[in-house]
């Protein structure tokens, strides 16, 4: 007997009958995880929002205000996991609730900020004061810039000074070791010296470098200037603690071993770029190169950006994911354990990581971490979201490490590379080793380069206007 029209070949009458219609089907319950993944994208689009409208705050609020936020935030969220069944409880109502959370939170840590700033009564003061060298210095042809955490700190009438956070030193030092070479200074190192403090301030040019906006991202509760002279004693170095800050020493020996064996062949220009790729000390490179290499439009090139992170976590992956498939040919038991997607992928986001941790660790280098976090974490679930959940969720992520790079035009041009790529249909990650995976991997390197050019000449042309 023919199938009856409108039918599949195996269909019944009794199971059309119990096919639910539309009306049914939107009746039935939803589990739990559908309810989570339906109010992703409306939580990823408020919290975005909400903390760029806490950027456009002309004024803080307080702390308490901040903190009755976040509470109403907390609890209308209670109430609609409570209500999660009715039907004028919808998932766009997780948009306002993460803008709350995301906007609280992002004032509660600018209060905190403004708190931990040096008090105006200590504007100007001169301060008897042992620090702790606590970054890379850079090292210019009169002294350095230091960034340092200050142990002790009190005034010339005795009176005590309690300041957390990064104090940035300038130390134009005229002090001269016994062969009349400039005193180095180390991370680690803790030093006496007395300190003229300043709140931190900077001039702003309209669309060009605000530099007192930089100084906060960066946690500079004060700025300040070491001073000599025939009434104060001369800076002493009193410890020196080599494991306090492990990376930014050994940064700063490998810098100093580059310049040191570079500099006497290539020259100056040459030591300080090569410093400035491995370790991300833009300070060695000289000015008058450095003018040259802004009136190139090449500074993106030099600084350590998304670029150097992506690609060294690219070629990362490419090496981790051939030698472990070399590995696996004598033992096999390896490729049970962990296959070689998965070895390629957080051992190439891993290194990346490790990469961007040693060149300074930039807000740039952290954004791009993120995201490759992201895009590997779901290539390797074998999740396939759509590129705006991908994008959105390195993007709040992004947010939530540093809220106040929603106004650098960097994190846009960042940002931007994760849709382009994601739209462009990327469905593995290369394993390396053979020339039938690395020719369609050049292809599609070439075909994101260009999108992303395309598409980042239009965002800085906006940007720019």
């Amino acid at each position: 007997m023919p199938p009856m029209e409108g039918r599949g070949p195996s269909e019944t009458g009794a199971d059309a009958r119990a096919r639910p219609t539309l009306t049914q089907a939107r009746a039935l319950p939803v589990s739990a995880a559908a309810r989570v993944r339906r109010a992703w994208v409306p939580g990823l689009i408020g919290w975005i929002l909400g903390t760029g409208a806490q950027t456009l705050q002309p004024a803080l609020w307080s702390g308490a205000a901040y903190a009755a936020l976040v509470g109403a935030a907390v609890l209308l969220a209670v109430l609609a996991l409570r209500w999660r069944g009715h039907p004028r409880v919808t998932a766009w109502g997780w948009l306002p609730v993460a803008a709350a959370l995301a906007f609280a939170l992002t004032g509660w840590r600018a209060v905190h900020l403004l708190q931990l700033r040096l008090p105006d009564a200590w504007d100007g003061a001169e301060v008897e004061a042992v620090w702790q060298v606590a970054g890379l210095p850079q090292n210019g042809p009169d002294g350095a810039l230091v960034e340092a955490r200050l142990l002790q700190a009190r005034g010339l009438d005795g009176a005590p000074l309690l300041l957390a956070g990064t104090v940035r030193i300038g130390f134009w030092r005229a002090a001269r070791s016994t062969d009349g070479e400039p005193v180095r200074v180390r991370p680690g190192e803790v030093w006496r010296t007395h300190l003229r403090l300043r709140v931190p301030r900077g001039l702003a040019n309209p669309y060009g470098f605000d530099a007192e906006a930089w100084l906060w991202r960066e946690g500079v509760v004060a700025t300040a200037r070491v001073l000599e002279g025939a009434r104060r004693p001369p800076p002493s170095r009193v410890a020196d603690d080599v494991w306090a800050f492990p990376v930014e020493r050994a940064r700063a020996v490998v810098r100093d071993a580059i310049v040191a064996r570079v500099e006497p062949r290539w020259g100056s220009a040459a030591a300080g770029l090569v410093a400035a790729l491995v370790t991300g000390d833009q300070a060695a490179i000289p000015d008058a190169d450095w003018q040259a290499i802004r009136a190139t439009g090449v500074a993106h090139l030099v600084a350590i950006s998304g670029l150097h992170v992506t690609m060294f976590a690219w070629l990362a992956v490419a090496v981790v994911g051939g030698g472990w498939r070399r590995l696996g040919r004598r033992w096999p038991r390896l490729l049970l354990a962990c296959p070689v997607p998965l070895a390629a992928g957080v051992g190439g986001v891993t290194l990346a990581a490790a990469y961007a941790l040693f060149a300074g660790w930039g807000v740039p280098a952290q954004r791009t971490v993120t995201m490759l976090a992201v895009v590997v974490g779901l290539a390797l679930t074998g999740r396939r979201w759509p590129w705006p959940m991908t994008w959105g969720l390195a993007m709040a992520v992004a947010l939530a490490v540093d809220p106040w790079a929603w106004w650098q035009p960097g994190v846009w041009l960042s940002d931007l590379a994760v849709p382009v790529r994601v739209a462009q249909g990327e469905r593995r990650l290369p394993g390396g080793g053979t020339a039938e995976r690395e020719r369609p991997a050049r292809g599609e390197g070439w075909r994101a380069q260009l999108g992303v050019t395309g598409a980042g000449g239009a965002v800085a042309g906006g940007v720019g206007g």
